[in-house]
């Protein structure tokens, strides 16, 4: 039974020890953030067509009515 336990505690050891090296790795940490950067500039350029068209001033009204539809 001990022999059981000691394997169990020895492959458990080696789980973390695994999961901790892959933690500190920064294999892949430009892709992700090349990706936020491509995010926010799209939110951005997103943001300024709304802006530009009109468009933000329709959604705007929207929310205040429905805001006050709520009738607090």
């Amino acid at each position: 039974m001990s022999d059981l336990v000691l394997r169990s505690y020895i492959m458990a050891d080696q789980a973390a020890t695994d999961l901790a090296r892959r933690a500190r790795d920064e294999h892949g940490q430009g892709a992700v953030e090349y990706m936020g950067a491509i995010l926010a500039a799209a939110a951005l350029v997103g943001i300024v067509v709304v802006a530009a068209t009109g468009f933000g001033d329709t959604i705007v009204t929207k929310i205040q009515g429905a805001i006050d539809g709520i009738g607090i």
